[in-house]
């Protein structure tokens, strides 16, 4: 009888324990998961979208706004250039453009000095 009561002691025991870790485990991990699908989520509405080659500012004032060849970006956003969000997406905007068989891509760009048009 008595090996009876400590065998079914140990196993609740042994249930409560692992519920207890099981449980910390799977919500960390469930909220680990949510923030990363959120993430991919943000990314994918920030991805770059390509504009009408007349495509003109709304946001900044149009003397701040340039295009900028994808060849010359660093450059721009080593001295604090910022991209033209997409009206949409808020991602960044480009336009395509071709030179014989090949495709470049110009980004619309912000000065850093610009403020927003009121």
């Amino acid at each position: 009888m008595d090996i009876f009561n400590n065998a079914y002691t140990i196993s609740i025991l042994f249930f409560l324990v692992t519920s207890f870790i099981f449980k910390g485990f799977f919500s960390t991990a469930g909220k680990d998961m949510w923030e990363h699908v959120k993430e991919k989520i943000k990314s994918l509405k920030r991805l770059s979208m390509e504009v009408p080659n007349d495509f003109r500012s709304s946001i900044y004032p149009v003397s701040n706004c340039t295009w900028i060849h994808e060849s010359n970006i660093k450059n721009k956003e080593k001295k604090k250039w910022k991209y033209y969000p997409h009206p949409k997406t808020k991602g960044k905007c480009y336009r395509a453009l071709v030179k014989g068989n090949l495709v470049e891509k110009e980004y619309f760009m912000v000065t850093p000095e610009a403020k927003k048009v009121p």
